[in-house]
């Protein structure tokens, strides 16, 4: 049932990407325009409520930087969140990460998922990403709330925390930023529709409150002039940057033990299953690090594991020679008896073309008129 439903959803998003083929197509198509256009009503009265000062920005004493997209289908928003969080505490900033939560039981209130240490809520209180992020970081506190500007005052008091990393932050305009880093993923790119019509969240004039711009899940063998050309449109001048995920290694589920000969998926036959937004670039990784053959067993996006899917995953995986799934949905998977099954974990990370300029860049940005934020 999961799987047919991830089916329909990537065929659906897959629909609204490309040009109609045919009549019928042109007839749904219009329907959903339609649509689309009283979905941009409402976000055009949202923005101006903004503008007007109906709704309110709260700003935070420190540093505030906004990761997100405006498209929808994973723009792999959490990763490069990870990524830039690691990069900065690094270089001595004291940075803490803030996600909404989504699908956690701590979502309208406010939860501490780690204080940098380990985690200290489930996936279920915290929402599967943040207790990606509290497994994979170390040093780097996770809290999770949707008033983001009262869990960042928390964080700032309790923590001493200098820097706020927003996870999918793009939109949420209750809480100002000092950067907006917009992700953009280079294989499905944009285009000038909004959902339902589209994949857009937000009409494109939206990307004007970008500071930088990163295309993401880049493939070697594939061209991103028309994504750029669309975002220099708009933004002739602004910092453009692309970035990959390499395969650094496979963690065993069972063992915890993390090999990391990239050998290890050369001429195997792999069952890769997960419940992401948009599981094609983890297959991409997959038959990248030699895989033969790569099967999928799709679950929807966020999805919590259940006793019959292990049972049916193990009952599937009889057929291949390994079995893979992805660190988000690895937190999920712990609480189940996976004795007879070696599963195995796709260890990535985040790779920016240019990252020297990339980083000098955002350190720059950060220490910008850093003595307004001298007296927390």
């Amino acid at each position: 049932m999961w799987s047919n439903l991830k089916n329909h959803n990537n065929k659906f998003i897959n629909f609204i990407s490309h040009k109609p083929k045919g009549k019928a197509d042109k007839i749904i198509l219009s329907f959903l325009y339609l649509i689309s256009r009283g979905y941009e009503l409402i976000i055009f009265i949202r923005d101006l409520c903004y503008k007007k000062g109906i709704k309110r920005s709260f700003k935070l004493p420190c540093k505030v930087i906004s990761i997100g997209s405006i498209t929808v289908g994973g723009a792999g928003k959490t990763p490069v969140t990870a990524y830039i969080s690691e990069k900065l505490f690094n270089r001595g900033f004291a940075v803490a990460i803030l996600s909404r939560g989504y699908k956690g039981s701590k979502e309208r209130k406010m939860g501490v998922v780690s204080l940098g240490e380990k985690p200290l809520l489930s996936y279920k209180e915290s929402g599967d990403e943040p207790a990606m992020l509290a497994s994979m970081l170390k040093g780097i506190p996770v809290i999770v709330g949707k008033n983001r500007f009262s869990a960042g005052k928390w964080a700032i008091r309790n923590l001493g925390t200098k820097i706020i990393i927003l996870d999918d932050g793009f939109s949420h305009l209750r809480l100002k930023r000092d950067i907006n880093i917009l992700l953009i993923d280079a294989n499905k790119g944009l285009n000038h529709h909004l959902l339902p019509r589209g994949i857009l969240r937000e009409p494109l004039s939206a990307l004007k409150r970008a500071d930088m711009v990163m295309l993401t899940k880049i493939k070697q063998e594939n061209s991103y002039e028309e994504v750029e050309s669309m975002v220099r449109e708009f933004l002739p001048n602004l910092s453009l940057f692309k970035s990959f995920y390499h395969v650094k290694g496979l963690k065993n589920l069972n063992s915890g033990e993390v090999i990391r000969d990239k050998n290890l998926l050369k001429d195997k036959k792999v069952l890769a299953f997960s419940g992401i937004a948009d599981d094609d670039y983890f297959v991409y990784l997959i038959k990248r690090c030699g895989a033969k053959e790569a099967e999928v067993m799709k679950f929807p996006d966020h999805h919590y594991y259940t006793y019959k899917d292990i049972v049916k995953i193990k009952e599937k995986s009889r057929f291949f020679d390994m079995v893979i799934t992805t660190s988000k949905d690895e937190v999920k998977l712990r609480e189940f008896d996976f004795n007879g099954l070696d599963l195995y974990t796709l260890l990535i990370d985040v790779s920016v073309i240019e990252e020297e300029k990339f980083i000098s860049k955002l350190i720059n940005e950060v220490k910008k008129n850093e003595r307004d934020y001298k007296n927390f």
